[in-house]
């Protein structure tokens, strides 16, 4: 989600130049988004995923799930 978000905000695809601007910008190291777009990590902490989202003027939110319909 982070890549596609990334990818629509600046219209190309991530690369060095936008991790680069994004860590600058108060967001994780360039080695640890690295890591999650092309590297080893499968589990990204969530302080570092809110850290890049911030960076770029984004924040999470908290809704109420749709409840599922009863079962007949």
């Amino acid at each position: 989600m982070t890549r596609t978000l990334f990818e629509d905000i600046y219209g190309e695809k991530v690369n060095n130049k936008i991790l680069r601007e994004i860590e600058d910008q108060g967001g994780p190291s360039v080695a640890c988004m690295r890591a999650w777009f092309f590297g080893a990590t499968r589990r990204p902490t969530n302080a570092t995923i809110e850290a890049s989202g911030r960076a770029v003027g984004y924040e999470r939110v908290w809704r109420k799930m749709p409840t599922k319909a009863a079962k007949g």
